[in-house]
């Protein structure tokens, strides 16, 4: 069963999200204010601290808020549900928004891989806790879903056919077959034959090792990290920048899961790891309040100011940067994601930095076999960053000309280059207050010009008598 996402718990989202929780599902959520979501978190709902880690838990996440200006506030940014989103993931929005926007959003949304359902509702709460709320799914975004679904499931299904029957070829000393688009001449002799038992044995024999191999691989880099992080991370100096990052972190109150992302899987003693039958590796990890008692006696066992921010440091690292996909079955996994920033504006106001000022440290001092791909995901957000500025400063050059430009346009036209500053850049280019007074402009109109060259002045079509000079100006 696929694990569910909801943000946005009001009235009505709140009872479709507990309606979802009766029916058996997996919820994780978020909202605005955390009081509102309490009932459902005593009821189950598994709660996130932005829309971005909701994404992120969930296969499937929903949102359902008031406006426009309130879907792209928790969709956009570092904290919203864009940043979460990944190739395979669903996005349904059950929000009632303009259809520029809708598209507009479900364009982003597929450039990150995923796809998006706008999914607007009719009926209320009673009818959404009954279950019997109308959803209103759009025809075309729904048809290219089911169709990008099916073409997905059938060029896999492709792929693994052709290649276990290049592996049966090889195998078979005849070599009577040949088969399209895999070495050999295409086109002659292209073997139709179903697969045999033999052949889909073989090729799940062959996914199996797949599997071993990178749960080995990602085992041992674990391992690797959490040993570096160990040996030099120890003892640190307590300067401006560990005291940012130790401000900034959700120590208080994500210890637990802290230590359940990243040290559980890393630190060296903290996993039994032994050697199966079969040459691959098993790891038994802690569960999470073995995890978070483990991490609290770790704390407890440093004696001195650079002790405690070392260690501080470690379990900090480690929940960043140890993996837990394949490492960890899905069903044991932590499903948190280390976060110093949230969609709602609180705390330290260096907390933006921390991240950076983490991977800054770890760089330094890890060896280079641990930090290279820290450094790499560091000069890769750099990169976007940059590329964000760049956005920015684009946006707002593009809608300062529109502005200047918007009193000399019809109607008409204000409409349709506001429509499309949205598209490009968000609905955040042009909020709906700002839209709103650029279309209240007066329509524009042509100047009138004087009869006769010798006329003093002219009208300006609102019976003002205007200079000469001042009309050749204006025109």
């Amino acid at each position: 069963m696929s694990t569910l996402g909801f943000v946005g718990l009001g009235a009505m989202g709140a009872s479709i999200a507990g309606r979802l929780l009766s029916q058996g599902h997996t919820v994780y959520g978020t909202n605005r204010t955390r009081s509102k979501a309490e009932p459902l978190i005593e009821a189950g709902l598994l709660w996130c601290d932005s829309p971005r880690e909701v994404a992120h838990a969930a296969d499937v996440v929903f949102s359902m808020v008031t406006d426009d200006g309130a879907l792209d506030a928790l969709t956009a940014g570092p904290g919203g549900i864009l940043a979460g989103l990944a190739a395979g993931k669903v996005y349904v929005d059950m929000s009632t928004v303009g259809p520029q926007f809708s598209r507009a959003l479900g364009e982003r949304v597929n450039s990150r891989g995923a796809s998006m359902l706008a999914a607007p509702v009719s009926g209320s709460v009673p009818a959404a806790q009954s279950g019997t709320l109308a959803i209103i799914v759009g025809g075309d975004v729904s048809r290219q879903l089911a169709g990008d679904y099916i073409k997905a499931c059938l060029e896999s299904q492709r792929e693994h056919a052709l290649a276990e029957r290049e592996h049966g070829r090889r195998a078979d000393t005849s070599g009577g077959r040949a088969i399209e688009g895999v070495g050999g001449d295409t086109g002659a002799g292209q073997d139709t034959q179903p697969l045999s038992e033999k052949e889909i044995e073989v090729g799940k024999e062959r996914a199996r090792e797949e599997d071993r191999r990178l749960r080995d691989e990602t085992i041992a880099a674990n391992q690797r990290l959490g040993a570096a992080l160990i040996k030099h991370l120890g003892k640190v100096k307590v300067d401006e920048r560990v005291l940012k990052i130790l401000t900034a972190a959700p120590l208080a109150g994500d210890l637990g899961s802290i230590a359940a992302r990243g040290a559980r899987l890393s630190f060296p003693g903290w996993a039994e790891l032994s050697t199966r039958k079969n040459g691959s590796t098993k790891a038994e990890y802690p569960h999470y309040l073995q995890a978070e008692a483990k991490a609290r006696d770790f704390l407890l066992g440093a004696s001195t100011a650079t002790e405690i921010a070392g260690r501080t440091l470690a379990l900090l690292a480690a929940a960043r940067w140890a993996k837990e996909d394949h490492a960890v079955a899905r069903s044991h996994a932590s499903n948190y994601t280390l976060r110093f920033t949230s969609f709602v504006e609180r705390g330290v106001p260096w907390r933006a930095e921390a991240e950076d000022l983490l991977d800054e440290i770890l760089i330094e001092k890890l060896p280079p076999e641990v930090a290279d791909p820290i450094r790499e995901a560091k000069e890769r957000r750099a990169a976007q960053r940059a590329e964000e500025e760049r956005r920015e400063r684009e946006r707002a050059t593009v809608v300062a000309a529109f502005i200047e430009k918007a009193p000399s346009l019809t109607c008409d036209e204000r409409h349709s280059e506001i429509q499309r500053l949205r598209r490009e850049y968000g609905f955040s280019a042009l909020p709906r207050e700002q839209g709103r007074k650029l279309m209240e402009l007066p329509e524009a109109t042509e100047p009138a010009v004087a009869e006769e060259p010798g006329a003093q002045s002219v009208s300006q079509g609102d019976g003002e008598p205007q200079p000469q000079a001042d009309v050749a100006l204006a025109a």
